[in-house]
């Protein structure tokens, strides 16, 4: 315990090896780790409510070859987020499934009840990809995804790569001067 009330727990197989990392928090919030052997830990399980009768539990799912790269995470009741990744290793797009039932063989019925989708852009001045545009899209009566997104977001560049300007297509506005020394400056909010 380090103050904070929160409890690190190793577990250990019988020739000393780590095997299980945990953080039980003073909250009653257990955070479960699990490593590939090369001493880097991932998230995979938030347990919370041990004080309560049914704790409340979310499954975090890896990607088989890139750990970093979260495929699903999964609620109690079986709803999930669906992660998608570009070929660059980018997050793409990141949808919510929603258990409705189940069918004649007691496998699954889902509904896509909204998505989040992400560009990119290229910026030469740091030789990186930044995001470009989130667009945001909701289906909640189940009948297909409407044509037009209900929100997009586009973010805009300086000349150096940083961002100055994130624009929603609700016309709201959000931009930033940087200085020559890559302070912000001057910070504009402009609401429709």
């Amino acid at each position: 315990e380090d103050g904070s009330g929160s409890v690190l727990i190793l577990s250990s197989t019988s020739q000393g090896v780590i095997s299980g990392f945990y953080v039980f928090t003073a909250d009653y919030t257990l955070y479960k780790f699990f490593t590939t052997g090369f001493n880097t830990w991932y998230l995979s399980e938030i347990v919370s409510g041990f004080e309560q009768t049914n704790p409340i539990s979310i499954t975090i799912e890896r990607d088989a070859t890139y750990k970093e790269h979260i495929n699903r995470i999964i609620d109690d009741s079986g709803n999930y987020l669906y992660f998608q990744y570009n070929l660059s290793n980018y997050l793409s797009k990141v949808t919510l499934y929603l258990l409705v039932g189940f069918d004649g063989y007691f496998d699954p019925i889902y509904n896509e009840l909204q998505k989040v989708e992400y560009e990119y852009t290229w910026i030469s001045a740091t030789s990186k990809y930044a995001l470009a545009s989130v667009s945001y899209c909701s289906d909640y009566l189940n009948d297909g995804w409407p044509q037009t997104s209900d929100q997009i977001v586009q973010y805009g560049y300086d000349a150096s790569g940083k961002m100055n300007n994130a624009e929603g297509s609700d016309q709201n506005e959000l931009s930033s001067i940087n200085t020559a020394f890559g302070k912000m400056d001057e910070i504009t909010i402009r609401f429709n």
